[in-house]
């Protein structure tokens, strides 16, 4: 949550790894988890893509947007 709270300030370089470690926490007990806990993990993966945005990494913010479940949805939907 933290890591969150700093991409919106704009501290990036503090953010992305408490990001980084927090998606790998959620996701190693994704299966443990209720189904409304596994917000979590889409919230982190929507901040990541907000920080990868913000600081030019086009590359990651497309690996990102893959582990999306947003993501995924979006484009399913036609236009």
């Amino acid at each position: 949550m933290h890591g969150c709270l700093l991409v919106g300030l704009g501290r990036f370089d503090e953010s992305e790894p408490l990001l980084l470690k927090a998606i790998e926490g959620l996701e190693l007990h994704e299966q443990e988890m209720p189904s409304n806990a596994k917000r979590h993990i889409m919230s982190t993966v929507e901040r990541l893509i907000q920080l990868c945005e913000s600081t030019d990494r086009p590359e990651e913010v497309t690996r990102w947007q893959a582990r999306s479940p947003n993501t995924a949805a979006e484009e399913l939907v036609p236009e």
